[in-house]
């Protein structure tokens, strides 16, 4: 009888260690995640040992780069905040836009795109083709650009106009030098740095077909001698020729 309850008792014990061992296993495989994952958000883990940094930029500066880029990569290859190295590039006047890409098993390779502006927009900032607005230093602004004024929130509006009306003049190899749209709604351009074209605030479109009709019978070569031409009236046209 004591042999038999000695092998009823081993018999309990080994099915009790058998419904433990999946709990045990799966003990053991939480630990080894967790172990693996302080592992690869240690700074120590992979650490880059390359970092290259593209930029085609007469604005943005390669050392200002580095800096943002040293401060910011406090971290190997898994823990390293791409994220926040985006941003902080981003934040720089110049920059349009930010490529952090991670190249295994220790490159970083970070691509910078500089914005384009294609005008000056008011006093002291820029706007580009697709109509975004930035503020750089004032003194790394560009001198021999288009520039284009408005009301607050007309930016759209007076950018579609410059491009609408410099398509129209390439024919005439003239350019739009400046646009204005006053808060009353009144436009008026000028024409390759001296002739001012007044369009004022209604039938902006037929006025200015107008103008580009009558450009090469009227004007043509002798633009340089006109002074402004006013398209304000209801029937026609004024010239003011230089003296």
């Amino acid at each position: 009888m004591k042999r038999y309850n000695a092998k009823r008792k081993t018999h309990r014990n080994l099915k009790s260690i058998k419904k433990l061992i999946p709990t045990v296993l799966a003990l053991l495989a939480f630990v080894s995640l967790l172990a693996g994952i302080i592992t690869l958000h240690n700074p120590k883990t992979l650490p880059f040992r390359q970092i290259k940094i593209t930029v085609s930029s007469d604005h943005i500066k390669m050392a200002e780069l580095k800096d943002i880029v040293v401060h910011h990569i406090q971290g190997g290859f898994f823990s390293f905040n791409a994220s926040a190295l985006q941003t902080a590039l981003m934040s720089l006047p110049w920059v349009h836009d930010v490529s952090v890409r991670r190249i295994w098993p220790n490159e970083l390779e970070i691509q910078v795109e500089e914005q384009r502006p294609i005008a000056r927009w008011n006093q002291n900032e820029l706007i580009t083709q697709e109509g975004e607005i930035f503020s750089p230093p004032i003194e790394t602004i560009p001198q021999n650009i288009p520039q284009l004024s408005g009301p607050n929130d007309s930016e759209e509006n007076v950018l579609n106009r410059f491009q609408q009306f410099s398509q129209l003049l390439i024919p005439f190899h003239a350019a739009v030098t400046a646009l204005s749209l006053t808060k009353r709604g009144a436009w008026s351009l000028i024409l390759n740095g001296h002739t001012q074209i007044f369009l004022g605030r209604e039938n902006i479109d037929q006025r200015f077909e107008q103008f580009v009709h009558l450009y090469p019978k009227i004007i043509g070569a002798n633009i340089n001698r006109v002074e402004h031409v006013d398209l304000r009236y209801s029937n026609g046209l004024a010239i003011q020729w230089k003296n």
